[in-house]
C-alpha cells in the first residue's frame, strides 16, 4: 500500500526522470501526455519473445505530439506485452536508444511497470501496459536514433530470443527509429 501512487503512476503515466535518497525517500518525474490505451497499441507488432511472451505492439510519443524528437523534449514509449502462458520466471526488459553511430546513450532494465508487475505474476493471456520515458539530452547530435527493446533472464543475463515473420531471430525488437534535431 505504501508504493500505491508511485505504481499507479507507472501504470498510467512515464517516469522520465529518477532519483533515489534512500529505501524510504525518491523522487520520479512523470509526463501524463498522451497516456495510452490500456489494451491496444497504436503500433502493433505480436512478436513472441522466447516461449512465455508477446510484445502485442507499442505506442511512441513525445510531450510535443510531434514526429521529430526535439532536443530537451520527452520521449514516451509505452509498450504492450501479453503473456502466452502462465510464467514461473522473472524476466527483467530492457530499452536501449542507439545513436546513429551505434553507440548507447540511453538505457532502462527493470522489471515491468517498474517493478509492480513482475512477469512470474503474469497468467496465460494477461495484458500488461510498461512504461518508459526520457528526456532527449541537448547533447546528442541531429540524426537517426534506433530503439530497441526486449527481455532477459536477470539470474544469466540470457535475452529472449523474438522471432519475427521475416526477420531472423534476434535477442531485441527494433522498436523504431527517432528523428532527433
Amino acid at each position: 500500500a505504501l508504493r500505491a501512487m508511485e505504481n499507479y503512476m507507472t501504470a498510467h503515466a512515464y517516469p522520465i526522470e529518477q532519483q533515489v535518497f534512500s529505501d524510504y525517500a525518491q523522487l520520479i518525474l512523470y509526463s501524463t501526455i498522451g497516456a495510452p490505451d490500456p489494451v491496444h497499441a497504436k503500433q502493433p507488432a505480436d512478436l513472441p519473445l522466447g516461449d512465455s511472451v508477446i510484445l502485442a505492439g507499442f505506442d511512441l510519443t513525445n510531450n510535443r505530439l510531434a514526429k521529430v524528437f526535439a532536443r530537451g523534449s520527452y520521449a514516451q514509449l509505452s509498450l504492450l506485452w501479453q503473456a502466452r502462458q502462465t510464467m514461473s520466471e522473472n524476466y527483467t526488459v530492457f530499452v536501449q536508444l542507439l545513436a546513429p553511430d551505434g553507440h548507447l546513450v540511453w538505457q532502462s532494465d527493470r522489471q515491468p511497470v517498474n517493478g509492480a508487475r513482475p512477469t512470474s505474476g503474469w497468467k496465460a493471456n494477461d495484458l500488461v501496459r510498461d512504461n518508459y520515458g526520457f528526456v532527449v539530452s541537448p547533447e546528442w547530435p541531429a540524426g537517426s536514433y534506433r530503439l530497441i527493446a526486449g527481455m532477459y533472464e536477470a539470474s544469466s543475463l540470457k535475452r529472449l530470443i523474438v522471432r519475427g515473420n521475416s526477420a531472423p531471430d534476434r535477442d531485441f525488437v527494433d522498436i523504431a527509429s527517432l528523428e532527433i534535431q
